[in-house]
């Protein structure tokens, strides 16, 4: 869980583009970040349950799930 911040880790440190979406599938938030290591300002989002997509230059794809308090 989380409530302003959301750090998020890359183990392989490939440019990566996350996208997320809320419990109706909308996508509300999408950046791509290099690196291994990216911390994102979340305090906008309403409380609930993400769905976290990120996508490498191979377009694999790996998903999350997470909870704004």
């Amino acid at each position: 869980p989380a409530s302003d911040y959301l750090t998020i880790q890359n183990s392989v440190g490939d440019a990566l583009t996350w996208t997320f979406y809320n419990q109706l599938g909308q996508q509300v938030w999408q950046s791509t970040t290099n690196g291994s290591s990216t911390t994102i300002d979340i305090s906008r989002l309403p409380a609930g349950v993400y769905q976290v997509h990120a996508t490498d230059q191979q377009n694999l794809r790996y998903r999350s799930k997470w909870v704004k308090l």
